[in-house]
């Protein structure tokens, strides 16, 4: 893969932020794999996903209709030749009983740049490699 300009990479942030479907789905890789771990009786929707359309459909149907209000702000960005590495805070509002919820996220993302760039958000069997990759730009020994 080719270097991923940090521009692009802020760029899928900003249209996640602001919930911009269409712009979203014009990063996203066809293959893209999305994983969201966590506790499962706050977040019933947690697991991977394979595929743009089931992506979207998390992005799209799936949190808003557990979550309102819900909001992602990329804190800390490293970007290094095809990969990056985010950490953020996602706040929400859950739907049934209207309590807030808040708490920090990682993404490790692998980029594929070419005549499209397009993101391909790592699965659990890529992150080893990308983390490795990514405490090594940082000098961080493993």
């Amino acid at each position: 893969m080719s270097p991923v300009p940090r521009a692009i990479v802020e760029a899928f942030y900003h249209a996640l932020s602001i919930r911009d479907m269409a712009a979203l789905a014009n990063f996203l890789h066809d293959e893209v794999v999305w994983t969201i771990s966590g506790p499962v009786d706050i977040l019933p929707f947690c697991g991977q996903r394979v595929g743009k359309a089931l992506v979207m459909k998390l992005l799209g149907r799936d949190s808003p209709t557990l979550l309102s209000d819900r909001r992602f702000v990329a804190k800390t960005m490293l970007v290094d030749g095809d990969s990056a590495a985010v950490l953020g805070r996602l706040t929400a509002t859950k739907r049934a009983s209207g309590q807030a919820i808040s708490y920090r996220i990682a993404h490790f993302i692998g980029v594929a740049v070419g005549s499209q760039q397009r993101l391909v958000l790592c699965g659990h069997s890529d992150l080893d490699r990308h983390a490795q990759k990514i405490r090594s730009a940082a000098g961080i020994a493993p």
